[in-house]
């Protein structure tokens, strides 16, 4: 059994982890934990996220540990940044995850960080996922009327008709 200590920066997040993600590596033994990065409001820092990475990886030294942060609410202390304009979103996200771990293996060179640290950064908002699929979306959440309206719109109206 593989254990991954998952650094997420929400509740939505900490539950897509622990509830779907789970769920779907557990058949391959890859036990996943979800750990919410602590912080005190705002963005994610780099300054948290580094703490909480290098306390899962010295406290379990046969664990990973992985991240699941969204690009746009990333602290500006977080290496890398700022990044050059004319690169693709993807490649934002690319250079500031190896930077991520540039960081973490120099903090950690004996504890075989470059193999038990893989960063993600999610280039767009996580939530917004949710509505990539709007029938399922609405299924989930128990709300299968809504499914219409998520399509139409991609939002929706409250009683008054604002959206």
């Amino acid at each position: 059994m593989r254990r991954v200590y998952v650094v997420v920066e929400g509740q939505t997040e900490e539950s897509f982890v622990k509830e779907a993600l789970a769920e779907a590596l557990l058949p391959y033994s890859v036990y996943l934990t979800p750990l919410l990065l602590r912080r005190t409001g705002g963005n994610p820092t780099f300054a948290r996220l580094k703490r909480d990475v290098i306390v899962q990886l010295k406290r379990d030294d046969s664990a990973y540990c992985s991240t699941m942060l969204d690009f746009y609410r990333l602290g500006t202390d977080f290496p890398g940044v700022p990044l050059p304009a004319n690169l693709s979103g993807i490649e934002k996200v690319l250079r500031i995850e190896q930077a991520v771990k540039g960081e973490i293996i120099r903090e950690l060179p004996d504890l075989r960080a470059e193999l038990r640290f893989l960063p993600y950064i999610q280039l767009h908002e996580f939530e917004g996922l949710l509505f990539s699929d709007p029938l399922a979306f609405a299924q989930d959440i128990y709300k299968p009327d809504l499914a219409a309206s998520f399509q139409d719109t991609g939002r929706i109206s409250d009683s008054r008709g604002y959206q």
